[in-house]
């Protein structure tokens, strides 16, 4: 049985970039002095590697 999805959020927020978040991390943690860390998943990285679009180095450069 499927249940009707909530909708009740729907275009109430924006997707922040993972540049955003890496600001807003870098931000938080010079202003409380301590180390913030992200640990960013990719989806499928073999995959693109194998179609030429390793996604690692782009992802460590940001």
């Amino acid at each position: 049985m499927m249940r009707p999805k909530n909708h009740t959020f729907d275009g109430l927020f924006a997707v922040p970039t993972l540049q955003e978040i890496v600001e807003l991390v870098r931000g938080r943690s010079r202003a409380n002095g301590q180390v913030i860390e992200l640990y960013i998943e990719t989806k499928h990285p073999t995959y693109f590697r194998t179609i030429g679009l390793p996604l690692e180095e782009a992802l460590a450069d940001s």
